[in-house]
């Protein structure tokens, strides 16, 4: 924790399978002119759910609101985003928040006067992820978890590569074989704040073999669907990070 150009800054990185999270000085005021992130880390089989069973972070005289707590699906705030909350609500029920990957994080700023109120409090737990993940190593490979048999019916997965600012990623299939038109996989990015849909896949053959998907921003996302008929290998695919400033 640290004070900083007159506001309080405080970073907590959690590894722990389940824990506490609340904002400082929980059950008291917290504090004005704060912000405060939460960054929870798990294995890559992991994924994290988040249980708020308090949000107290009050509205100043004009009804807007004293404080926010925002929510991402990764590791820092230039993931996407799941929730922003604000204001006072004494009577919230458990409200569970769940992460595609094995990291959530969560950033608590305060604007102005706090007077009374208390922040937040949330339980969060990790559950077992039966495929997909986070990748943020400069080089990597991305493979659904049962390559080299066979896939799952009616699967759902997301994996998301994650390049360092001012990087770009490149992707590019070694191996691909799901049910064509019924088993997909959608290659998407987040740039400047949209995400933007790159191509959707599916058959035998290897997608984009001689020219790989190469994004405009710094996220990459790669989520993958069968349906409840045939089930194949799956696919298998290389990428690293793009650093512009060593192709000059």
């Amino acid at each position: 924790v640290e004070k900083l150009l007159s506001k309080l800054i405080c970073d907590y990185t959690l590894t722990d399978s389940h824990g506490l999270i609340t904002s400082p000085n929980y059950p008291h005021s917290y504090p004005s002119s704060v912000v405060c992130t939460y960054k929870i880390i798990q294995p890559r089989e992991k994924v994290v759910s988040l249980s708020l069973s308090h949000i107290d972070l009050g509205w100043n005289d004009t009804d807007s609101c004293s404080g926010r707590l925002e929510i991402y699906d990764g590791d820092d705030d230039l993931a996407r985003r799941l929730d922003v909350l604000c204001g006072t609500d004494y009577f919230i029920p458990s409200r569970v928040i769940n992460s595609t990957t094995n990291a959530l994080f969560l950033k608590l700023e305060s604007y102005s006067s706090i007077g009374e109120n208390v922040g937040f409090q949330a339980l969060y737990k990790t559950t077992d992820l039966k495929c997909g993940g986070l990748f943020t190593e400069r080089n990597g490979t991305v493979r659904h978890p049962t390559y080299g048999t066979t896939y799952r019916n009616n699967e759902n997965c997301d994996w998301v590569i994650q390049a360092p600012p001012r990087h770009t990623i490149q992707l590019r299939f070694t191996s691909f074989y799901t049910e064509s038109t019924h088993d997909w996989v959608k290659i998407s990015e987040l740039h400047e704040g949209r995400i933007i849909d790159l191509i959707t896949i599916s058959g035998s053959s290897i997608p984009a073999a001689a020219s790989p998907v190469i994004t405009k921003g710094r996220i990459l996302y790669i989520h993958f669907r069968s349906d409840s008929s045939n089930v194949y290998t799956g696919f298998r695919a290389n990428y690293t990070f793009i650093d512009p400033l060593e192709l000059n």
